[in-house]
């Protein structure tokens, strides 16, 4: 196995090592060419350096040092190319390779000369990021699928390049199909070694398809949650471009370091609080509704929203919930009612059951629900009384001395309602009068 190893880090170095230095001597050339003494001297040193830091294995009794030099000189050297090949031979650039050689001379292992290589290109931004992120796939590709155990410096490399790639807070996620594609890796190689990293990492991710970090995913489901309130499962699974099973997995494991988060019926994911906030704003809206409507809203089956809204119904208070089909906001269903009474003083529950969509029954049920929160609401036989317009009705019955029909009819089937109504008006129609008299 340490043969393979070393003969393909020695034939990388010895490709890599040549070009490097062919660009370095084109550009020296040009240098001296126009009297740029200093500079050619500088990049006259960095050729020395590439030349010397390469490993003799003559210099090592135990071949496993060796091998480790390599991995750490063939690293480097894809960084430089990578580094040279985005922002040019210049000053910079020259400065970086002095530094990241320094990291090899140091003799630190491989994944501690990655990890500190990308901190040295951090200063160049997101072209940094692309620098260590095409320099480790090239390194990555020279062991990955030609090597069958991979050593622990290679997996960090590994490691440290799929974090670098998934770095995006609106994307720190990818279908491992995608990312050996991008790695320049075979899929089967790449899941072989992603399985080793992530039995020593119990913040990776990993299933059949998908890969990404709990961390990053939690960061962005908190995002995306606190923009929308709630996901549907399936826009998840269409995005990510996985099954819905493998977004449940995923979730399931998100939620050990995401308190609060919640599965709802396997449809949709969101929190107590921002779910209840959700519904509570779409009901305020429209101050009453149906759970059919609503779930056609939000993009899931009336069912399931019945069973969520039973299940967060502690969370929204300003809610009043009838047998799970109608909901209606506290502050603004009285509005509603008047709108649909018109200042008529009753109101057949058939017209109340025809504008929302809803049976006899479940009107009748949410009705009687009602008028235990509201006095003004009576709910008698196959009528809704409103009393403040019953009241309003009877006061103009008492000035103008006449008796409207509507009043007739309701007094005749609910006389209690009238008697207290004609008492009430009454009074306040003589209290009116004596403050007047005062005045006088």
């Amino acid at each position: 196995m340490s043969s393979i190893i070393r003969n393909e880090l020695e034939i990388f170095i010895t490709n890599e090592q040549s070009i490097v230095l062919k660009q370095l001597r084109s550009l020296m050339a040009k240098a001296i060419e126009k009297r740029k003494y200093d500079y050619s001297s500088d990049i006259e040193k960095l050729m020395g350096l590439i030349r010397t830091l390469k490993p003799q294995k003559s210099d090592f009794i135990d071949p496993n040092e060796y091998i480790d030099a390599l991995r750490s000189y063939a690293f480097i050297l894809s960084m430089i190319s990578e580094l040279f090949d985005e922002i040019g031979i210049n000053e910079e650039s020259i400065s970086l390779s002095r530094n990241m050689i320094n990291l090899a001379k140091e003799g630190l292992p491989v994944g501690k000369v990655a990890g500190d290589s990308k901190k040295l290109l951090t200063r160049l931004g997101d072209t940094g990021h692309n620098i260590f992120i095409n320099g480790c796939r090239k390194y990555i590709n020279l062991l990955v699928g030609k090597v069958k155990e991979p050593d622990q410096q290679e997996l960090q490399i590994v490691k440290e390049a799929i974090e670098e790639i998934l770095g995006s807070s609106d994307r720190p996620y990818s279908r491992i199909a995608d990312l050996a594609r991008l790695l320049g890796t075979r899929e089967k190689d790449l899941a072989r070694v992603l399985e080793k990293i992530k039995r020593k990492d119990p913040n990776m991710i990993l299933t059949k398809s998908f890969i990404t970090f709990k961390d990053k995913m939690k960061s962005y489901l908190e995002n995306l949650i606190e923009k929308n309130r709630a996901l549907l499962v399936n826009d998840l699974a269409r995005e990510w471009s996985i099954k819905t099973s493998e977004v449940m997995e995923i979730l399931e494991m998100v939620k050990e370091i995401y308190p609060g988060l919640e599965i709802y019926e396997r449809t949709l994911v969101s929190t107590h609080k921002n779910l209840s906030v959700l519904i509570n704003e779409y009901v305020e809206n429209e101050k009453i509704t149906t759970a059919r409507h609503l779930a056609a809203k939000i993009g899931i089956d009336s069912k399931n929203l019945r069973k969520i809204i039973q299940r967060i119904s502690k969370y929204t208070p300003m809610i009043i919930l009838g047998d799970s089909e109608i909901l209606a906001h506290r502050e603004k269903i009285i509005d509603w009612l008047n709108e649909l009474a018109e200042g008529r003083p009753k109101v057949y529950i058939d017209e109340f059951a025809g504008r929302l969509g809803v049976s006899h029954k479940t009107a009748v049920g949410f009705l009687n629900k009602l008028a235990k929160v509201y006095s003004d609401v009576l709910v008698e036989r196959n009528e809704i009384i409103f009393l403040r317009n019953f009241n309003d009705l009877v006061r103009k019955n008492i000035q103008t001395g006449k008796v409207d029909p509507q009043l007739r009819e309701v007094s005749e089937r609910h006389p209690e309602a009238v008697e207290a109504s004609i008492y009430d008006n009454i009074g306040k129609i003589l209290k009116k009068f004596e403050e007047k008299i005062v005045r006088r």
